[in-house]
């Protein structure tokens, strides 16, 4: 007998029996009870829900720096466009700040509502077929308080509908600081546009370059180039954070991260890949092991952030290394962890990147979320890591161009011909892609003790800012 044929037979018998029994259910009884079903997570699933979010970033974790006044601003979203408006009300609410410090091990003070001004009395609307409402300015003020970082929860009540599970809050991690303000704007675009320098043992020379007539320091921030993983704790199985050649900047912060920070600069601890424990083969404890070993360096000498670099590091072979492979096998998605825990311990600190290698690339851009969370939405900058190349207009990891680098500048003095070459101006200073492009920071590797570095530096400023480099004192020689 033909299969397909047999295999109809046998259908029709069952579908027979089926309908013979329900005729004899249906002859004893004309309401006929079905089971019900749990429809709840099909109601979920199709249901419009509301949330908060800051109007310039997806992050639910915002630094923000307060000398005298500055304003955040938030919306109301929602998960869908709906035939009805949609309302709520944004309100400080301080109990959030135990539940956070219960949560997160931390003991963040609360900023105090008396120094918060929300406007329109709070009330947030998302119009009829609209999927977010206007912006709503909330004003900080410093008042009296103290230097310091506080917490401040920006909450939404009173909704029509539901809001999305953990989605009623964004934390505002408020630094309250008497540094000043070095932000350096575009002349010719009106934007921000920072510098980062990577340095080493002669890094308060970073804090010499500046601006002649404004004083404003050229550079925003100082990368100490660099810490890392090293060797694994056979007994613990912990890697450990090497900061051997830094200790003696880190233990006299008085006198070489102090007056960075005085200045306004921003001071980061570079972080670099190791032998075989490189930043994307960690996972589990010892990547959160290694986490919470970097905010405790960070937090003990009073740095600004972190900058990660995967460059150098040696992962291991599946051929070589037989026996450590399995485990520590390298991926994008075991360096995004260790960039979300490393924001999930330090919300209120930078976390800036270097888009170096197959873990610190297109491998996490905005088509491949970790955990479903983009890293772009995770730290705060990144930049293009390739000396002596053209400009990269675009970030790999999908970050926008406010808060990407395009250009990789190399310091490399020339004794020989006594000048850095014209191939080099050609190569770099393409200011007016800079410009158009509305890129947020410009980085430079190996800011040494060379005074002729200040012209250098002008090849381009006064393009830029409208003024020259100069030196404010005589630069300093490594004095250890």
């Amino acid at each position: 007998m033909n299969i397909q044929i047999s295999k109809w037979i046998r259908q029709s018998l069952r579908f027979a029996l089926l309908l013979a029994a329900g005729t004899l259910a249906t002859s004893c009884d004309e309401n006929i009870v079905v089971g019900e079903i749990d429809e709840s997570s099909y109601i979920l699933a199709n249901e419009i829900q509301s949330y908060i979010k800051d109007a310039s970033t997806s992050r639910r974790t915002i630094r923000v720096e307060l000398r005298t006044s500055a304003n955040v601003e938030v919306l109301l979203a929602v998960t869908a466009a709906s035939a009805k408006a949609v309302n709520a009300q944004a309100v400080v609410d301080g109990s959030y700040v135990s539940v956070y410090n219960m949560e997160n091990f931390s003991s963040y003070e609360a900023f105090p509502t008396a120094n918060v001004s929300i406007a329109n009395s709070g009330n947030l609307s998302v119009a009829a077929w609209q999927n977010e409402s206007e912006k709503l300015s909330i004003t900080l003020q410093r008042g009296a308080l103290k230097d310091g970082t506080y917490l401040l929860p920006v909450v939404i009540k009173d909704n029509n509908i539901n809001t999305v599970a953990n989605n009623e809050v964004v934390y505002y991690f408020v630094r309250v600081t008497s540094t000043p303000d070095i932000q350096k704007i575009c002349i010719q675009n009106g934007k921000p546009l920072a510098h980062l320098a990577y340095t080493g043992n002669e890094c308060l020379n970073v804090g010499l370059f500046i601006l002649e007539d404004s004083k404003k320091p050229l550079f925003d921030y100082a990368v100490l180039f660099a810490a890392g993983p090293k060797a694994l704790d056979t007994e613990t199985g912990e890697v450990d954070l090497d900061i051997d050649g830094f200790s003696h900047i880190l233990r006299n912060r008085e006198k070489y991260i102090q007056p960075l920070q005085d200045k306004g600069i921003k001071v980061l601890l570079g972080i670099l890949g190791g032998q075989i424990f490189g930043l994307g083969n960690m996972q589990g404890d010892q990547m959160k092991n290694f986490a919470a070993k970097v905010k405790l360096v960070v937090d003990t000498y009073g740095l600004d952030g972190i900058d990660l670099d995967d460059e150098y590091v040696s992962y291991p072979s599946p051929t070589v290394n037989t026996e450590w492979y399995p485990e520590w096998a390298p991926s994008a998605i075991k360096m995004g962890r260790l960039i979300i825990e490393l924001r999930r311990i330090m919300p209120d600190k930078i976390i800036s990147l270097y888009e170096y290698g197959s873990y610190l690339g297109s491998s996490l851009n905005q088509n491949n979320p970790v955990d479903g969370q983009l890293i772009r939405d995770v730290a705060d900058m990144t930049r293009y890591p390739y000396y002596n190349y053209a400009n990269r207009a675009t970030s790999s990891m999908s970050f926008p161009n406010d808060r990407y680098s395009p250009v990789a500048f190399w310091i490399d003095y020339s004794p020989a011909t006594n000048m850095w070459t014209e191939a080099r101006f050609n190569t770099y200073f393409n200011t007016a892609a800079w410009i158009d492009g509305g890129y947020g920071h410009l980085y430079h590797y190996n800011v040494y003790a060379d005074s002729r570095l200040a012209d250098y530096f002008s090849l381009y400023t006064p393009i830029i800012y409208g003024e020259k480099v100069v030196l404010s004192e005589p630069l300093i020689p490594r004095d250890f």
